[in-house]
């Protein structure tokens, strides 16, 4: 069966979409939340919402290229339901960063992957 999924990340501003084509030519879609911006300090929810139409398996969920200081409680999660909730933070050494782009990834159990950056702005 193929398997068809789309995630959106959903934090403040509209979402946009992207998509990549598996190992065996699967479509694999994502959309994601343009941008964060948090301040040193701070910790902010970022909720993934998957959508998998065509199965009901467990997908990975990954983010990766922060930059330093900014952590997540997670690196990655396995989801069986609809969503995954990763919690950024930002120490207060945080580099100072304007629109750096953090990937989300998305892979479903056959291995087929969808990537989405989302743009990190960290303040004072």
């Amino acid at each position: 069966m193929r398997s068809v999924f789309a995630a959106c990340l959903f934090v403040a501003a509209a979402c946009h979409a992207g998509a990549v084509r598996g190992g065996d030519g699967a479509p694999t879609a994502v959309a994601t939340n343009r941008s964060i911006t948090m301040r040193r300090g701070e910790s902010t929810a970022l909720v993934v919402d998957v959508d998998r139409p065509n199965f009901a398996g467990t997908v990975k969920v990954a983010i990766s290229q922060l930059p330093n200081g900014v952590t997540t409680d997670h690196a990655s999660l396995k989801v069986g339901l609809t969503a995954a909730t990763f919690i950024l933070g930002a120490s207060a050494s945080a580099d100072l960063v304007r629109d750096r782009a953090i990937a989300i990834t998305v892979q479903d159990p056959a291995g087929r992957e969808a990537k989405q950056y989302v743009n990190l702005t960290v303040t004072e």
